[in-house]
């Protein structure tokens, strides 16, 4: 007995094996749907339990193959919207004469964070009076901008606390020394 199964337009044979109900498939052409959430804010897609980056080379291919596309929030955009920073990064004494070398080296560590990790976001990058303050919606994001300027300038302390109240969050300082 052969039964056929119709998906996406496509035929897929399968023929009875035995009477176990064991089918085995003949046909190798067909493509299953794929099930994937796009966030309307940032463009980010999620696919099997994975956020992907809207750069990423999955998230630009969506819609190419036989897709079914529904809206929903990132964790990340959640975060932004209820503006939960998780983790806050404090640079201090920023000598002026790497302020620019600095800034870029942030700039480019946040960039690649947020590619390989969709759902880390930075929420606030602010100038202060003794330097900046940068907040993310999480404490990995803030402890990989401290470890790159730790890697990239080794003249300066770091000190680490922890908030636990209104929520548990990372505040991490950045003692930059003055150059001489």
């Amino acid at each position: 007995m052969l039964t056929l199964h119709i998906v996406t337009n496509r035929l897929i044979n399968f023929k009875k094996m035995n009477t176990v109900k064991k089918y085995n498939q003949v046909s190798e052409t067909a493509t299953r749907f794929r099930f994937i959430t796009l966030c309307p804010q940032c463009g980010d897609a999620k696919y099997d339990r994975y956020w992907h980056s809207a750069h990423s080379v999955f998230t630009l291919g969506v819609g190419k193959e036989l897709d079914v596309i529904t809206s929903g929030i990132c964790t990340g955009c959640q975060k932004n919207l209820e503006k939960v920073s998780l983790g806050v990064l404090y640079l201090n004494n920023v000598p002026e004469c790497i302020h620019n070398q600095v800034v870029a080296c942030l700039q480019e560590e946040m960039l690649q964070d947020c590619f390989d990790y969709p759902e880390h976001k930075v929420l606030d990058f602010v100038y202060t009076a003794h330097g900046h303050m940068v907040a993310a919606n999480n404490a990995a994001t803030t402890r990989s901008l401290a470890k790159k300027l730790e890697d990239t300038f080794a003249i300066f302390d770091v000190r680490s606390t922890y908030e636990t109240k209104p929520q548990v969050r990372q505040l991490i300082e950045v003692e930059f020394m003055s150059p001489q």
